[in-house]
């Protein structure tokens, strides 16, 4: 009869016993094909491994002693839960999980995974897609561990070891992967030598293997959205269909200031070779900063970089403040910037219409810049210059009176030249002040009713015509001569010679004038036989009638130097006060500011032979004499003023001013007295002494006191005064 003696075993892949499953010295087995081998507990209480079933790994992958994984051991392809044989990858493809293995998929552009774990099994929310449920693993297929093989881990022993192998990783026991034991270029079928991955780049498949690559997205064509939103810039060589907003070139301000948001500008130049242009302000004064091709979309500094708006519309612009209304043209303004006022000079140029009128929301609608095809100023007619339109100031039309003027004006003094005949037919009419014809001419006026007559020019170079019993005349005593252009020749403006009487005796009235100048048919300003002046002014009533004066009798300016009643002189203007001097009054006077006649606030009278007086009735009088003056508010000076009916002299400061000491006298020897007694010089210690009143009492000296005050202290104070040397 055979005897059986069995031992502890277990037939689980690489499981050993623990301390509590043996008593010292009892033997265990490990009788799984894979990992048999023999274990015992020793007297420490410690499970040894006595000995594997077999003999040590001949080699992995082909190589022997501690072996590493190597690039190309493995293909993605081989590992147990990728499954690319199904369906082949294609390029651009990428691995996604389809519940059960990673296979070859598409990209999907955002989705949100989960997982809920239970004691049976897991789940993985999709948010793109279904749910998966991943199932606990099972003898035949993959699947998550259970709680129980959890447990069962968790009891092998540190530093176990695999029967077959020395060590992996360097690692010995019963060996599990660890985080970083391979990376993803060291799988077979995955390529990141040839072309280094750059950040941003997945890993697709490109038909042999999987490599580095970007994902791109294909726009459908033709392409339909409801709305697309631009952030930057988007580039197209054509677009057809409706556009709302501004088009816009790339500008640079190159002016020597800012310029502001809204101003209208001109091309100077490029930028180098990019599309931007060099930009200044136009100026519709100045023909060569324009025209205008369009209005800046912002504020730009000098060298600063933007867009200039063509066509479209400026949002965000103060169309308030300037005071216009919804659909003004808007010009480009003498001096640079917009105004919805029409230049009379320079060119002109509508660049936009106001849109949207409010301070900070406002619009500017541009349609596209056209100039008007005017030049010159208000008035100047047009004509062809070189292919263009141009003007001058000696050719103009004044609507309002119908006035034709060719050749001169008051800018250009030159004649109109008409080469060919005036020829007036019936309905026509000529007139004219003077008619100048060059004797030469070989050019006439002719007037179709045969009655018209042409004069010419009566007397020398520089004689004024005149009416002569129905002829023009002239003559040197009559004459104008405003071109003084010789120093050595003496000129005469403006002559007229009276001859009256036969041989120099007169005959003509009394009260003949070589110069009357009347208003309303009353004389204003004349001038006698004689050379008497006399200027004639009713316009100020006090005055009773001025033989001579000048008046604007509500805001002043005016001169009276003599009247018939009252005769004096007065000088005045607004803000500056006014003079009088009155003869019959006998004072000089001066008015306040801004008075230019009545009755003076400071008069300086003669009160006698010799006496000069500051008088104005009953208002008390001040005199100041001043050391230094600033201003009304800085300054130092003496003041003699009479105030609550009491004479005083002080020493005034104001401001930045220092008030000054008085001082009588300035030498010791210059007399000086007080209420009416004779001026004596400085006293000194040789002055008579007073009498002392008799009546007896106690004797005193120069330290008894009076009201507080020493003999020493008033004899020092005299002396700080000067009165005592």
């Amino acid at each position: 009869m055979s005897l059986n003696v069995r031992h502890k075993h277990s037939s689980v892949q690489d499981q050993a016993p623990q301390p509590s499953d043996l008593v010292n010295g009892e033997i265990a087995l490990n009788i799984n094909a894979n990992s048999t081998a023999l274990y015992t507990k020793d007297s420490a209480g410690n499970v040894v491994k006595l000995a594997p079933s077999g003999g040590d790994v001949d080699s992995v992958f082909g190589r022997t002693g501690a072996v590493v994984a190597a690039d190309g051991d493995y293909d993605l392809g081989e590992l147990g839960d990728v499954d690319l044989s199904t369906a082949a990858p294609v390029n651009g493809q990428f691995l996604a999980y389809d519940g059960a293995n990673w296979v070859p998929g598409d990209v999907v552009s955002s989705v949100d995974l989960g997982y809920t774990a239970s004691a049976t099994d897991g789940t993985v929310t999709n948010s793109a897609g279904a749910d998966a449920t991943v199932p606990l693993v099972t003898g035949a297929d993959a699947g998550l561990m259970a709680p129980a093989d959890k447990t069962k881990l968790d009891g092998i022993q540190a530093g176990a070891e695999v029967n077959a192998v020395d060590s992996v990783f360097g690692r010995t026991g019963a060996v599990i992967g660890a985080e970083g034991d391979y990376s993803l270029d060291q799988l077979g079928d995955v390529d990141l030598t040839t072309t280094p991955p750059t950040t941003g780049e997945v890993l697709q498949y490109d038909g042999s293997e999987w490599v580095p690559g970007t994902v791109s997205a294909s726009v459908p064509d033709p392409l339909t959205l409801n709305t697309l939103t631009v952030n930057t810039l988007l580039t197209a060589e054509h677009i057809h269909g409706n556009i709302a907003g501004s088009v816009y070139i790339h500008v640079k301000n190159t002016d020597t200031v800012q310029l502001a948001k809204g101003t209208p500008f001109y091309i100077t130049g490029t930028v180098g070779a990019s599309d931007a242009v060099e930009i200044q302000a136009a100026d519709s004064a100045d023909p060569a900063k324009g025209p205008a091709v369009g209005l800046l979309e912002d504020t730009l500094a000098v060298n600063g970089e933007g867009n200039g708006t063509i066509i479209g519309e400026i949002y965000q612009y103060d169309t308030a403040t300037p005071g216009w209304s919804t659909n003004d043209a808007l010009y480009v303004a003498n001096g640079g910037g917009l105004t919805n006022v029409e230049p009379t000079s320079g060119y002109r140029q509508v660049v936009a219409y106001a849109g949207r009128i409010q301070a900070s929301t406002g619009t500017l609608i541009l349609t596209g810049t056209s100039t008007d095809p005017v030049a010159g100023s208000n008035t100047q007619l047009q004509f062809n210059d070189n292919g263009g339109f141009g003007a001058d100031s000696g050719l103009t039309f004044n609507k309002t009176t119908n006035a034709l003027t060719v050749g001169a004006s008051t800018v250009d003094g030159g004649s109109a030249k008409i080469y060919g005949d005036i020829d007036l037919d019936d309905g026509g009419s000529f007139s004219t002040t003077v008619q100048a014809v060059t004797p030469t001419a070989n050019r006439t006026i002719s007037f179709p009713d045969a009655t018209g007559t042409v004069a010419l020019v009566n007397g020398a170079n520089g004689t004024i015509q005149y009416n002569d019993a129905g002829t023009l005349n002239g003559n040197s005593d009559f004459t104008v001569d405003p071109d003084w252009n010789d120093a050595s020749t003496v000129f005469t403006g403006l002559k007229l010679n009276v001859t009256d009487g036969a041989g120099g005796s007169p005959v003509s009235a009394a009260g003949s004038n070589l110069l009357d100048l009347q208003s309303g048919g009353t004389s204003s300003f004349t001038v006698g036989p004689n050379g008497a002046l006399a200027v004639y002014n009713s316009g100020f009533p006090a005055d009773g009638g001025n033989l001579f004066g000048v008046f604007h009798v509500s805001g002043g300016y005016h001169l009276s130097v003599s009247s018939i009643t009252q005769p004096f002189i007065k000088v005045g203007g607004p803000g500056t006060g006014s003079i009088q001097i009155r003869s019959d009054s006998g004072y000089l006077g001066w008015g306040a500011s801004g008075q230019a006649g009545g009755t003076p606030t400071l008069t300086i009278y003669r009160d006698a032979d010799n006496i000069l007086a500051q008088r104005n009735g009953t208002a008390s009088q001040t005199y100041r004499l001043y050391n230094t003056y600033t201003d009304a508010s800085n300054f130092e000076r003496l003041s003699f003023n009479w105030d609550a009916d009491v004479f005083k002299i002080k020493s005034e400061a104001g401001g930045t001013g220092t008030v000054r000491g008085i001082q009588l006298g300035s030498a010791a020897t210059e007399p000086v007295a007080l209420f009416g007694a004779t001026p004596v010089v400085q006293p000194t210690t040789a002055v008579g002494s007073a009498t002392v009143a008799g009546g007896g009492g106690t004797a005193v000296d120069d330290a008894t006191t009076f009201n507080g005050y020493t003999l020493a202290q008033v004899v020092q104070a005299l002396q700080n005064l000067g009165i005592l040397a």
